[in-house]
């Protein structure tokens, strides 16, 4: 059996249920895009730990918690 890596400083971007997929991505210019995929057929909620930002989909400011719809998507250009 293998034991579980140490986490050597890892943080989670975000705290979710196991259902949400959670990605970021920073571009060259140092601006990071946050993407959430819920894959649950139900609503999920979201503690972005934080982080804030506008979503890119429909333009809203997004800030500490949230909840993503089953099957829902948000992409969050997060503040520097």
């Amino acid at each position: 059996m293998l034991a579980d890596p140490p986490s050597q400083g890892v943080q989670p971007l975000v705290k979710a249920d196991p259902d949400v997929e959670a990605g970021l991505r920073t571009g060259e210019d140092g601006a990071s895009t946050l993407v959430l995929i819920n894959h649950a057929n139900r609503s999920r909620q979201v503690n972005l730990l934080g982080k804030r930002g506008r979503s890119l989909l429909d333009d809203r400011f997004v800030t500490n918690n949230l909840t993503l719809d089953p099957y829902g998507v948000l992409v969050l250009e997060l503040e520097q």
